[in-house]
């Protein structure tokens, strides 16, 4: 339904596909949060369970809220680029639909990048629920910068230093942007599957800095069917590195070696990117943190037995005496 003429202050893009099971607790959440000037745009990607039915009857009650029906299924990224050809607001919020706003989350969050007109982009820390069959949600929350209490502008240079010494991160699901720089940043690329909108957000925040919020104001649900967890996690990383070889990312890529932000990423995939030249100069960029990762990463799957013989071996644990083993036994 069309809003009035007046210019919506935020616009939220939502894709949605078969999570009718959350879209009712989402959408409540949002409208609460929204000024009566702002949109919704749903972008319903040929979901087959209850989710159209609901959104068409949400919006039916609602004329803040746009929904667009696609017949066939196009995945999070062309639904994305399709409901931003709709959005009109001065900032921009891509929420998932199984996630959650705590109350006061978005007019906090527009508040503080009014008070800081500086700022084009805002996080702010969040909550996970991990989410069982059967078992009550374990929830955990972690602050993305340590000692902060207060409302945080970070310049680029901030930025930058703040992910190489506290590997600080700019949460997709918390970021709410002025929608004329994520156009200008070229919107999400589908080629990184759900690490596209990490790479943005981080592009961004390193090109034109970021305000950070120390306080938890959303939810995120892992439960094993999150976008985040589908495809191929190997694909997705890799096709970050080879994109960071290409002339248009030239100024990215230097961006992300001054930052160390792909310490992670050479650390998942230590072995592709030892084999391939091309990649080392994110091999050797925080090399010393990489090599510790990996070996800690291969240590942790050994047999425990094994990891309490290294231990010893190294004399990082005392082994009893009464454990005893034979090379045989290794």
């Amino acid at each position: 339904m069309p809003l009035t003429s007046s210019s919506p202050l935020l616009s939220i893009v939502m894709p949605s596909y078969n999570h009718g099971k959350y879209l009712q607790k989402r959408l409540d959440s949002l409208l609460q949060e929204m000024g009566e000037e702002d949109e919704l745009i749903i972008v319903d990607d040929a979901s087959t369970d209850n989710s159209r039915e609901i959104t068409l009857l949400y919006a039916q009650k609602d004329p803040r809220i746009q929904v667009i029906l696609q017949d066939k299924n196009q995945g999070y990224c062309k639904a994305v680029q399709v409901g931003l050809t709709q959005a009109h607001g001065t900032y921009l919020f891509l929420p998932a639909v199984d996630d959650v706003c705590f109350a006061g989350a978005l007019k906090k969050t527009l508040a503080a990048l009014q008070k800081h007109p500086q700022a084009v982009l805002c996080c702010s820390d969040f909550c996970s629920s991990l989410e069982r069959e059967s078992k009550p949600p374990v929830l955990g929350s972690q602050p993305l910068l340590k000692q902060v209490c207060n409302t945080l502008y970070l310049s680029p240079q901030q930025v930058s230093e703040a992910i190489r010494k506290q590997d600080f991160l700019i949460p997709g699901h918390t970021s709410v942007i002025k929608r004329e720089t994520f156009i200008k940043y070229g919107g999400l690329n589908e080629l990184f599957g759900p690490h596209m909108d990490w790479f943005t957000m981080h592009e961004i925040a390193l090109n034109e800095g970021v305000l950070y919020l120390p306080e938890p104001l959303f939810l995120m649900r892992f439960h094993g069917k999150n976008y985040s967890s589908t495809g191929d996690i190997n694909q997705y990383q890799r096709a970050i590195f080879k994109f960071l070889q290409q002339p248009i990312a030239k100024k990215t890529k230097k961006l992300f070696l001054q930052s160390k932000l792909m310490r992670i990423y050479t650390e998942n995939q230590f072995l592709w990117v030892c084999l391939r030249p091309i990649h080392w100069c994110f091999l050797f960029n925080g090399f010393s943190y990489i090599l510790f990762k990996f070996f800690q990463k291969v240590f942790r799957s050994l047999p425990l037995k094994w990891r309490k013989i290294i231990k010893s071996l190294l004399g990082m644990h005392y082994v009893p005496p009464e454990i005893n083993f034979t090379i045989d036994q290794l």
